[in-house]
């Protein structure tokens, strides 16, 4: 039996959302029919509210990192500022990532994030 557009249209977009859907679905079922639909707008946007602040805090800590590293290296010689800065970064970056998960893991990375947050400010 094939499948309808609609179907092939949802599993599609489930799997861009990594399963949220149907994560989301799962968790409405014993939702009434009339109110299914709702609960799984609600939860998919509590979902988005979350990558949403994981990505504003990815980029705060960017920032932090780099406000960092200019600092650190302000009386460097202008043609090698970028690379004293980059340097700075990375030494701090590597020293922060210690005890967190390997830094290409969504949980690595989370750590890494709060950590830096942590460590140079909001």
């Amino acid at each position: 039996m094939r499948k309808s557009r609609k179907q092939e249209l949802l599993a599609a977009a489930d799997r861009l959302m990594d399963g949220e859907l149907t994560r989301a679905e799962e968790r409405c079922a014993e939702e009434p029919a009339e109110r299914r639909e709702a609960c799984v707008d609600a939860h998919l946007a509590e979902h988005g509210k979350k990558l949403e602040d994981e990505a504003m805090s990815s980029l705060r800590s960017l920032e932090l990192l780099l406000q960092y590293g200019d600092a650190q290296c302000r009386n460097a010689p202008d043609t090698q500022k970028k690379d004293c800065t980059a340097s700075a970064m990375e030494a701090l970056a590597v020293e922060l990532s210690k005890g967190c998960p390997p830094a290409d893991s969504d949980a690595g990375h989370r750590c890494i994030v709060e950590k830096v947050l942590r460590r140079l400010g909001p």
